[in-house]
């Protein structure tokens, strides 16, 4: 999803809003994604350059070091409204 998003908003940024938490094995951090869109879907009403923020939580589980579950949650509907395609 992130190579998808950066191919739509080159200039995305990301920043941390709330964590990282850790509780046992498990890791969880909210995000907020800023940048302007820069074209690329069919049938999008925004103009290229409008700014865009959307949020998301990832939550990763750990086991011997390694990251062995991912978790993403991405608000698209909100993202998909700032760019005119959901109402």
């Amino acid at each position: 999803m992130i190579t998808q998003i950066r191919s739509l908003m080159s200039d995305l940024v990301f920043s941390i809003d709330v964590g990282p938490l850790v509780d046992g094995n498990h890791i969880v951090l909210r995000w907020i994604a800023r940048g302007h869109y820069g074209g690329g879907i069919p049938n999008t009403g925004a103009p290229v350059g409008t700014p865009i923020t959307f949020h998301g939580t990832d939550i990763v589980r750990i086991s011997d070091r390694l990251i062995v579950e991912y978790w993403l949650n991405a608000d698209t509907f909100d993202l998909m409204s700032q760019l005119k395609i959901a109402p």
